[in-house]
């Protein structure tokens, strides 16, 4: 049997030490910068979402979704991804695929707020107040801070005539926001 030399051992040791420090140093950079995350490791997901969101707040829909499909190749149910391809679809007009991906979204991350709340505005457009309500429910449960953003739209929908009873059956539940949104 031969003997491996100990020059190729420690060249291949190097190289997968290398590999690991790089791959580790993108990952701690993917939320800071993830366009330096991306340059030592183009498939870093989330350096991938990140790029994706900032591309579409820029406005820069199909650069968003070329981020978005690259994660998702990665990482097939990653649900910041789908929100972000749901929202260039409705970018593009396609209501029905931003829904479709939407709902995935949500089904992937379901405490993603952006989505949530994207469904939520989307069922009061549709006049579906029970999804709405859920959502929204859903929303100030999770994340509490969302208060100030949400409570202005049950207040709406408390004001109206056909959303005070969907609304009354929440309160009543004694949901834990509640107390918040009476004394508000």
């Amino acid at each position: 049997m031969r003997r491996v030399p100990r020059s190729l051992v420690a060249m291949v040791a190097l190289c997968a030490l290398w590999l690991v420090l790089i791959r580790g140093y993108a990952d701690y950079l993917a939320r800071p910068l993830p366009a330096r995350a991306l340059a030592l490791d183009g498939n870093q997901p989330e350096a991938l979402v990140r790029s994706a969101e900032g591309a579409l707040r820029e406005g820069k829909a199909d650069q968003a979704e070329a981020y978005a499909r690259q994660a998702l190749r990665r990482h097939p149910l990653e649900g910041r991804a789908l929100r972000i391809l749901g929202a260039t679809a409705e970018l593009r007009g396609d209501r029905v695929a931003a829904r479709a991906l939407m709902a995935a979204a949500a089904a992937a991350t379901p405490r993603d707020s952006a989505t949530q709340f994207w469904l939520a505005i989307n069922a009061l457009a549709d006049r579906d107040l029970d999804t709405a309500l859920v959502k929204l429910d859903r929303l100030v449960r999770f994340e509490p801070e969302l208060q100030q953003d949400v409570f202005p739209i049950l207040a709406t929908i408390a004001t109206n005539p056909v959303g005070a009873p969907a609304i009354a059956r929440f309160l009543a539940a004694n949901a834990p926001w509640r107390t918040r949104f009476i004394e508000g």
